[in-house]
C-alpha cells in the first residue's frame, strides 16, 4: 500500500509543476514560443 501512497504524491507534485509551467507559458509565451524556436509566435 505505500507505494500507492508515494505514487499519488509524486503525481500531485508532477501535476503542481506541468500546472505551473503552462501557467508561465500563458503568461508569458512569447518568451516559451522563442525558446522552443515556434516560429509562428514570433511578432
Amino acid at each position: 500500500m505505500k507505494g500507492i501512497y508515494i505514487f499519488l504524491i509524486t503525481l500531485v507534485i508532477g501535476l503542481f509543476f506541468i500546472g505551473m509551467y503552462f501557467g508561465w507559458a500563458i503568461i508569458d509565451s512569447h518568451n516559451i514560443c522563442d525558446a522552443m524556436n515556434i516560429t509562428g509566435c514570433r511578432r
